[in-house]
C-alpha cells in the first residue's frame, strides 16, 4: 500500500486547490512544502479581478488589502489616461489568502509537512517515488500519483520527463519593493510602459492601503536589471520613498506549448508555465489549475487509470476555459515587443480617446480589444504599417466578427 494516494509538491493555491477537492473526495492527500512556514515567501504583486476572486473564494476583508476603482496608464512622451473600474479588481493579502487556502485543505483531510524541499521524483512499476529533503535529512514517500505545484523550476515536472522548456520571450524577471509614500492612493492602481521604464514588460504600483503599496518591474532581462529599473521607477515615481521590503521572482509563460501531465504526474500553476503572457498575472490560472487538476485526478484514481491519455482531460478542460484568452495575449505580447517609445506613445493617445475617464465593469480582454478597435479603426492601419497582417486577421475574425 501506498503512503498516499497523491503527493503535491507545494503548497500555494495551485497545490492547496488540488489537495483541497481531492481530500474532499476521500483521498490520502499529502503536501510537502519547501517554505517552513506556509506563504513565508510571496514573490507576487497580489492582483486579482472580483469576478475570479469570488469563483473561488468570498471577498474575505482578511485577505482583502484594497478595492481597486481606477487604474492610471503612463506612456512615453507624457501620455497618461484612467480608466474608472469600481470594483472591478482587488489586492490581496496573499499570506492571509494562502494560508487560508491550505486551511482549507487541511480542513478537507489533506496533510502538510513544511520545510520539505523535493529533489527528485521517479516512477515505479506501480506508483511514483518522492525524495525529499526534511530536518537535514533526505526522505522518500510513495504514492499513486504526484502533482507539480513546484513553481517555476518544477523539480516535479523535470525528473518526471515533461517537457517544460522556455523561450526568452516565455520569461519575465520581476523585482517588486513595497513602498511606503505619501502620495500613493489606497485605490488607484498604476501601470508605466516605455523602455527607459521596463523593456519589454511594465512598471505597476498596486496600492495596499493609503501610502502603501508594492511597486515593482517586470522585463525581459535579469534579475540585477529587473532591480535596476525598479529603483529607478521610485526614484522617478515616488522620490523619498521608503522600502519596507524587496522581492524577486520570475513569471514563466508559454503552458499551452507544453506537457502538463505524463504518466502518474501533472503540473499545475507555475510549474505549468500558466502565467497570463501580456499581463504576467497568475492567480486565477493557479487557482483554476489545481482545482481542475484535482478534479481529473480523483476521477483517474476513481476508475485505476493514471496514464497520461486520462489525465490529458486536465489540460483539455484548462484550456477550454483560458485557450482563448492565451491565444489573444500571446499575439499581443509578441506585438508589444516589437514597439518602440514613439509607439507605445501613439497607442496610448489611441486608447486615451477610447478609455480615459469611463467607467470599466469589466477586464475582459476581448471585450477591451474590441472596443478599442470599433472606436479607433486607425489601430488596424496602425497594425498593417508594422507589418501584422496576420494579428489584422485574428482581430477581424476573432474579435470584431465574434
Amino acid at each position: 500500500m501506498k503512503d498516499f494516494d497523491v503527493i503535491i509538491a507545494g503548497a500555494g493555491p495551485a497545490g492547496a486547490s488540488a489537495a483541497k477537492v481531492l481530500a474532499g473526495r476521500g483521498f490520502r492527500v499529502l503536501l510537502l512544502e519547501r517554505q517552513r512556514t506556509v506563504a513565508q515567501y510571496i514573490p507576487c504583486a497580489e492582483g486579482i479581478s472580483r469576478r475570479v476572486l469570488v469563483t473561488f473564494e468570498p471577498e474575505d476583508p482578511r485577505w482583502i488589502a484594497a478595492t481597486v476603482d481606477k487604474v492610471r496608464f503612463l506612456a512615453p512622451e507624457q501620455e497618461t489616461f484612467e480608466v474608472l473600474t469600481p470594483k472591478v479588481g482587488y489586492i490581496l493579502e496573499r499570506k492571509v489568502f494562502d494560508r487560508h487556502l491550505v486551511n482549507e485543505a487541511l480542513l478537507a483531510g489533506a496533510d502538510l509537512i513544511t520545510g520539505a524541499t523535493v529533489t527528485h521524483a521517479e516512477r515505479t512499476e506501480s506508483g511514483v517515488t518522492v525524495y525529499y529533503q526534511h530536518q537535514g535529512q533526505q526522505k522518500h514517500l510513495e504514492a499513486q500519483l504526484v502533482i507539480g505545484a513546484d513553481g517555476p523550476g518544477s523539480v516535479v515536472g523535470r525528473s518526471l520527463g515533461l517537457r517544460l522548456d522556455l523561450t526568452p520571450k516565455d520569461v519575465h524577471r520581476c523585482h517588486q519593493v513595497l513602498l511606503a509614500h505619501p502620495s500613493i492612493e489606497a485605490e488607484r492602481m498604476e501601470i508605466a510602459v516605455g523602455q527607459g521604464v521596463a523593456p519589454g514588460g511594465y512598471a505597476w504600483v498596486f496600492p495596499k492601503d493609503r501610502g502603501l503599496a508594492n511597486v515593482g518591474v517586470g522585463i525581459l532581462g535579469d534579475e540585477a536589471q529587473a532591480r535596476r529599473f525598479t529603483l529607478q521607477f521610485i526614484a522617478q515615481r515616488f522620490p523619498g520613498g521608503k522600502i519596507l521590503g524587496e522581492l524577486a521572482s520570475v513569471v514563466p509563460t508559454g503552458g499551452h506549448r507544453m506537457d502538463l501531465v505524463g504518466d502518474r504526474v501533472m503540473v499545475v500553476g507555475d510549474a505549468a508555465r500558466l502565467a497570463d503572457p501580456l499581463s504576467g498575472g497568475g492567480i486565477p490560472q493557479a487557482l483554476d489549475s489545481g482545482h481542475i487538476a484535482g478534479e481529473v485526478a480523483a476521477e483517474a484514481l476513481e476508475n485505476g487509470r493514471l496514464d497520461a491519455q486520462t489525465l490529458a482531460e486536465y489540460p483539455r478542460r484548462f484550456w477550454k476555459t483560458y485557450g482563448r484568452y492565451q491565444d489573444l495575449s500571446v499575439r499581443l505580447r509578441d506585438f508589444y515587443l516589437e514597439l518602440n517609445d514613439g509607439e507605445l506613445a501613439y497607442l496610448a493617445r489611441s486608447l486615451k480617446s477610447v478609455f480615459d475617464g469611463k467607467i470599466l465593469t469589466t477586464p475582459d480582454a476581448f471585450f477591451l480589444v474590441r472596443r478599442a478597435l470599433l472606436e479607433r479603426p486607425g489601430l488596424m492601419v496602425f497594425l498593417l504599417r508594422k507589418g501584422r497582417k496576420a494579428l489584422v486577421d485574428y482581430l477581424q475574425e476573432r474579435i470584431l466578427g465574434g
